[in-house]
Parts: C-alpha cells; structure tokens; sequence
C-alpha cells in the first residue's frame, strides 16, 4: 500500500511506471516529475480509468475516500465517471471543450511551435469546431463530433475533415492527461471519412519547357513578392509551405543558409537549405522592401504569410493551370539533377525526403554537406542558363 513517505520520496524514470495502493488505485509517476492519482477499472465490460487528481494537491487520504466512492459503485455496476456527471459536479458546466482548446492552443505556444502550426490549429479548432466550444467536455461523445466533421466532409475538404478529427482527439488526449477529460472519443471515429485520393501535383520535367516557364516567372507583372516567392522556389525548390511560412531569422545570408525549422516538416527535423547565388540576391531584394518578419507577406496584412494559393494562381495566369505548381519544382529539380548525374543520395537530402531511421534523421542535416551546397548552386545556373536561351531555342 502507498504511504505518504514513499510517495514523496519516488523518483522519476525514462518512462512513467506506477505505484499500487489497493482495489485498482495507484499513483502514476511521469517523467516530468508529476505523481498523478489513477483508478483503473471494468465496468459494462468497459475499461476505464479515472483521475483524482495529483499530488500533494490531491492527498492520498483525499485520493483513497474519492476512490473508496467509485469502487462501491463499480461493485453495483455503475460507471463512476458517468455517476459523477448526473451528481451535478461543478466542474461539469465550467469546463467547456472552448476552455478545453484555448488551453491546448496556449500550450502550444509555450512549445514554441511555429506559426504556421498554430494558425492551423486555430482554424481547426475555432472555426470549424466551434460548435462544440460551449458543450462542456466530458459530456461531448463521438455521435456530436461526428457532425461537426461530416459538415466539413461535405464540402469536399477530405483532408480537413481528417485532420480536424485528430486535432480533436489531440485536444481530449491534453485533457485526460490533466485530469478534465475523461476518454477520447474522437478515437471512435477513425475510419468514419472518406480517404481523400493521393493527389499527383503537376510539374514540369523536361528543361526546354522549364526555361519557358522561368522566363513567364521573371516577366510576371503581378505582386513582387509572389514573384520573388516563385523565384525562390524555383532556384531552392523548398516545399511550399516552407517559402510561404519563411521568416527573416531562419536566414543567414552570410553565410548563404536557410534553416527550416522542425515545426514545417513533415518528421519534425531541423533542415538547412545551401543557398545558391542568385537566392541569396533576391532575398536581399526583398530585404530592401521588409515590412514584416515574414519575407513572402500579404500587401493588406503584412503581419501574414502569402496564402496557401498565391504561387499556383499565378502560375495558372502566366498560363500553367494544370502543367505546373509551386510544390512541381520539387519533381523539376529531382528529375532533371538525376539526369545531370547527380549523386542520388545527395538529390534527397537536399529534398529532404522523409526518413524512416528516427536515429539517422536527426544527422541528415549534416550529410554529404559540400555536395549539396556545390549541387544547389550547379542548379541556379542551369535554371539561369535554361531561362535566358533564346525563345527558339525552348520550342
């Protein structure tokens, strides 16, 4: 049995482990110090665990008298959790699934996670579940999510819908682990949407039509920046989100370095970008014009990133709807640096494609350094050389 002493005195390890006191209760020592008071037990053929709460604001008397009332309750096969709602707990109503996501939001924040991230989150979760903010948590069930997200689902967005399913279980997983959450029941809906179709983004492949399409993007008329955000695209080929969401102090320019940090990426890995010449250029270009801490901002709202849209509708004026988008440079530079005999290995380190070894992808940034720095110049001036060929010589 679990005594006041060896609670205080247990140590934290790798990973959280507990300690049993009797009839299912025990206290859950984490890695970060926390010593939470849990109850695991069966009922309806259900296993469910219950919190009291964590120590020492939570006492192991106060804990073993809350447990002592659930334990007779599952011996009546009640659910505790679910006697607790009907007995009107004051928490019940104060503690909305609203509260519950501005706290998740803010705890994201304080992760230091990228903008980019937390304005995804915010869209999510305040917009498009807004209709679950006044409900309080633990009397939402997956039949009033399920809703919510087919209201999304409807309007095409597949890929929204699922990623709103998730963030909601993200925000009921913060929830549990802090005692204001029973279950998560976005988990009951895995499977309840429709897969969205793997989308093939077009690109161009072959180098007379690359030169055609950067001579369009140098002769754009529209907004400079978009222009700039296309040509670095193109001379970088950085993901899309990545050139949208670049911000000054990921750059040095000195020493000719972009580093995307691990909120961008798909594996959450820092990734350096060699920058060529002709990069380096237009980044001072559109120093000359800062307004924002963005480098690809909005004219009207400079405090904001480009829009997910911006490059691929100008693209699609200069004529390329369907050909070409700014997430194809990717495929242009792959495809056409393989043909040039480039190394492969040093194609998808520079394109940072994913890696599976979590161990090996921690030290991809470093690998085959020089070659990637001599390749992404080798690059801009292929593109530079392609682009000022005379126009028949690109039919």
């Amino acid at each position: 049995m679990l005594t006041d002493t060896a609670i205080r005195k247990a140590q934290t390890r790798e990973k959280p482990y507990k300690m049993a006191d009797k009839n299912g209760l025990y206290i859950l020592v984490k890695p970060n110090g926390s010593k939470l008071f849990r109850y695991d037990y069966k009922v309806h053929g259900r296993r469910r665990t219950q919190s009291f709460g964590q120590y020492p604001k939570t006492t192991l008397k106060m804990a073993r008298e809350q447990h002592q009332t659930s334990w007779d309750l599952v011996a009546k096969g009640l659910d505790p959790m679910a006697s607790k709602l009907k007995a009107g707990d004051p928490d019940f109503e104060t503690d909305t699934f609203g509260a519950l996501v501005a706290d998740y939001i803010a705890n994201l924040k304080a992760e230091k996670r990228a903008e980019a991230t937390l304005n995804k989150n915010r869209w999510l979760l305040q917009d498009l579940a807004k209709t679950l903010h006044d409900k309080p948590v633990r009397s939402i069930k997956a039949s009033d999510i399920l809703p919510v997200i087919q209201s999304v689902e409807r309007q095409g967005k597949i890929e929204s819908a699922q990623r709103l399913r998730g963030i909601i279980g993200s925000v009921f997983r913060f929830g549990v682990a802090r005692g204001r959450a029973d279950d998560d029941p976005a988990q009951a809906l895995r499977g309840a949407i429709r897969t969205k179709k793997v989308r093939h983004h077009p690109a161009i492949v072959e180098e007379k039509q690359l030169g055609r399409l950067l001579r369009s993007i140098w002769a754009y008329e529209g907004s400079a920046t978009i222009a700039a955000a296309l040509k670095i695209s193109a001379y970088c080929y950085a993901r899309p989100v990545e050139t949208r969401y670049c911000r000054w102090d990921h750059l040095d320019l000195q020493e000719a370095i972009w580093t995307v940090p691990a909120d961008l990426k798909k594996m959450r890995v820092v990734h350096d970008i060699p920058l060529c010449k002709q990069a380096v250029q237009v980044f001072r270009e559109m120093h000359e014009i800062r307004q924002s801490d963005f480098v690809f901002y909005q004219l009207r709202k400079p405090d904001r990133p480009i829009s997910e849209n911006a490059m691929n509708s100008a693209l699609a004026n200069m004529g390329y709807k369907d050909i070409h988008t700014s997430h194809g440079f990717r495929a242009s530079a792959g495809s056409i640096l393989t043909k040039h005999k480039y190394a492969d290995k040093v194609i998808e380190l520079s394109l940072s494609h994913l890696e599976k070894d979590e161990t090996r992808r921690a030290y991809r940034r470093y690998e085959f350094w020089d070659e990637r720095v001599e390749m992404a110049q080798g690059w801009a001036d292929l593109c530079d050389n392609l682009r000022s060929r005379k126009l028949h010589e690109l039919i």
